[in-house]
């Protein structure tokens, strides 16, 4: 959940360097990798033969391509992002969940205003919540959602719980976050409560983004309540909805919303993960290309469906 980017806060997108890398931190890391390569090829065993030549130089033409093709997705992703921050679509993205999925990735590629430029969060952009929470807590303005006596501390995953609602807030790690009557996730959550508050009594046009991660033809009942709430209790808040519904690899998937008649303001994204054993957040497969391109057409098509008036089912993959 983001304040709109104000032209002053696009003129900072200039002065806020990312501190995370430098032209020095990538020659180290790389120069590191590079002496491991070095090392097995000259003192811990020692290249001689000609396979091993061969294998050598084969594999200098393999790193230059893997590193050009990586950087040339890093770059892309970053003007895709710069441009995305840069336009002026005078409308809020906001996620309902269930997940981290959707603010994560509208983060990354731009559509979600990071914290450097003053983004904030709200409630459901960084915890569990199942669809039936998520409409329950709209509905009674997230009664019971922080109630200390309903709140516990999970010591396996180090998280704390809602075991009533079934929330995992997954994101504040660690027992601190439970002492005295878990004050410090209160007053976190708190205020992204009070985020989302201003935001739905405002009036800014709302994108609600929801990921359903293993999405049945079930859920839209979940949806369809959700959407009779924001109707009801929001009656003067102009919003749409895209359900990000995404699918196992190679899992045969339909629209699970045909079978309901749904407003025009809602509409679904059909995606398959891009190979078995996808994990959305690890890096190591967000990174590849099958990441980048699985990101990209779920980026594409949320653009492409906010300037549709009609319901829509996008199938992506």
């Amino acid at each position: 959940m983001n304040d709109k980017i104000l032209n002053s806060e696009q003129n900072n997108m200039d002065v806020t360097d990312n501190e995370q890398i430098s032209l020095n931190s990538i020659s180290y890391e790389l120069s590191k990798l590079l002496a491991d390569v070095w090392s097995k090829s000259s003192q811990a065993g020692l290249s001689i033969s000609e396979n091993d030549l061969d294998m050598l130089n084969n594999s200098k033409e393999l790193a230059i391509n893997l590193v050009s093709a990586n950087f040339d997705r890093i770059i892309d992703i970053a003007n895709n992002r710069r441009a995305n921050l840069r336009a002026e679509r005078n409308m809020q993205f906001i996620s309902l969940g269930e997940d981290c999925f959707c603010r994560t990735i509208l983060t990354r590629w731009g559509l979600i205003n990071p914290a450097k430029l003053g983004g904030k969060s709200g409630p459901f952009d960084l915890a569990i919540h199942p669809l039936k929470t998520i409409n329950q807590l709209l509905a009674t303005d997230f009664h019971d959602y922080l109630e200390p006596t309903l709140l516990e501390y999970n010591s396996e995953q180090k998280i704390c719980v809602n075991n009533k609602l079934e929330v995992q807030f997954n994101h504040e790690t660690g027992e601190s976050y439970s002492n005295n009557s878990f004050v410090d996730l209160i007053n976190v959550y708190t205020k992204r409560i009070e985020r989302l508050r201003k935001l739905l009594n405002g009036k800014e046009n709302i994108v609600f983004v929801l990921h359903l991660r293993k999405p049945i033809e079930s859920d839209v009942n979940f949806i369809i309540e959700i959407v009779n709430t924001l109707q009801n209790t929001y009656a003067a808040l102009n919003w749409r909805m895209v359900c990000i519904c995404t699918w196992q690899y190679n899992q045969l998937h339909t629209d699970i919303n045909k079978n309901f008649d749904l407003p025009k303001s809602v509409s679904f994204i059909n995606i398959s993960y891009p190979f078995s054993g996808y994990v959305w957040y690890n890096k190591a497969h967000a990174s590849l290309e099958a990441g980048y391109n699985f990101e990209k057409s779920i980026i594409f098509s949320l653009l492409k469906l906010i300037t549709s008036t009609q319901t829509t089912s996008e199938q992506v993959i």
